[in-house]
């Protein structure tokens, strides 16, 4: 079993505070929700952990290795947007076994998403 953490997460911008000392915990093999209103940040928190956006401050741990930048790892982490980039006629799963890497070739078995229940 692998387990993602990420903590001391400070956010903001123009002043406006966004996230401020989140923590979360996701292990393989169990499902972690997130939860929140619209422009509560979740959608900035997936970025900061897929590495698109740079926080004022982070830790993201994978199995207690502090991992600062996991998306220059392959195979640790896949993420999958909230936009939709996948054509309406593919599934996820066809999108997966067609893929450059796997899902089976993922090491941790962290698949982050923020709208995969769409394709499934």
């Amino acid at each position: 079993m692998h387990k993602l953490e990420i903590d001391n997460i400070y956010l903001e911008f123009d002043l406006r505070k966004i996230l401020s000392d989140v923590y979360i915990k996701c292990e393989t093999g169990k499902i972690t929700g997130l939860l929140g209103r619209n422009g509560d940040g979740k959608s900035c928190l997936m970025n900061i952990i897929n590495g698109s956006l740079e926080p004022q401050s982070k830790s993201i741990r994978f199995d207690s290795v502090f991992t600062p930048f996991p998306f220059k790892k392959p195979g640790l982490l896949l993420y999958l947007p909230q936009f939709n980039f996948i054509p309406g006629h593919l599934t996820l799963r066809r999108i997966l076994k067609i893929s450059i890497l796997p899902l089976k070739n993922l090491k941790t078995g962290f698949l982050i998403s923020a709208s995969i229940t769409k394709h499934l």
